[in-house]
């Protein structure tokens, strides 16, 4: 839709006496120019959405993971040719292929090697568009944009086997102290003084072949302050929330850490 709007709806008169009076040529396709940007923020959350994907998938095969991240750099690939080749807006002379998907490119699956073909293809149109491109956007452009669109979109989603299904499990279980009387309450704290929560953990795994062993764990504690209880619910007062997070190394299954939470800071 964006690469036929130049086409089906050009640039009204007006734009270009605009772009004369000013000596900017690119007032000319400014209408243009934000259809591709917006594609181009379209094209960065979908990115951010595999990337977070990724990492909440710890419990999925190699191949799943690897399907992953080609998946993102495809996304990765598209956004690049519009910002740095045809808008100009950080110009590059390169596509970045993340480390993790660099070190397992020897073992793509017959999946998903014509998707990584296919984003080869892509950037190789791309690079070639930015040997002419002045900043001005024209027939050329939009071609280009087709053309990448429909190497990357005509191919069938190529999916590993256990794409849909978990081979292992990881849970983990954890005890925080010190706790409230009462379920709910608070922990009482004088002033100026520090607070130690002390978090103790276990990892479970199971399933068959276990691929992933978490070698670190973030935990991140929230606490709130509140005033005393003997005031009536009117009166009390609420401070912002206070946040720690520190990285948990297991020691095979099990970990120990202690947050310091000061009272002071508040």
């Amino acid at each position: 839709m964006t690469c036929r709007s130049l086409r089906l709806a050009p640039p009204p008169g007006a734009a270009s006496a605009l772009a004369s009076r000013t000596h900017d040529e690119s007032l000319k396709t400014l209408y243009f120019r934000q259809q591709l940007e917006e594609c181009s923020r379209e094209f960065g959350q979908l990115m951010q959405g595999y990337e977070k994907l990724f990492k909440a998938s710890f419990d999925a095969d190699p191949k799943t993971l690897v399907c992953l991240l080609l998946m993102e750099h495809s996304c990765g690939v598209v956004k690049t040719g519009i910002d740095a080749f045809i808008l100009r807006k950080e110009p590059t002379s390169s596509f970045d292929i993340k480390p993790r998907l660099r070190s397992n490119l020897e073992s793509l699956g017959i999946e998903m090697k014509p998707l990584w073909e296919a984003c080869q293809e892509a950037q190789r149109v791309f690079l070639e568009i930015s040997k002419s491109n002045k900043g001005i956007i024209n027939h050329e452009e939009t071609e280009v944009m087709m053309k990448a669109s429909q190497i990357l979109s005509s191919l069938p989603l190529g999916l590993p086997r256990f794409f849909f299904q978990t081979l292992q499990t990881t849970s983990i279980k954890m005890a925080v102290s010190p706790q409230p009387y009462m379920e709910g309450g608070a922990i009482s704290v004088q002033t100026q003084a520090h607070l130690t929560v002390k978090v103790e953990g276990v990892i479970q795994q199971g399933g068959g072949k276990i691929f992933h062993i978490p070698h670190k764990i973030l935990i991140t504690v929230h606490t709130q302050l509140t005033s005393s209880k003997s005031l009536p619910p009117s009166k009390v007062k609420y401070v912002d929330f206070i946040t720690s997070s520190t990285y948990a190394n297991p020691l095979r299954t099990h970990f120990v850490m202690s947050h310091h939470l000061e009272n002071d800071k508040c």
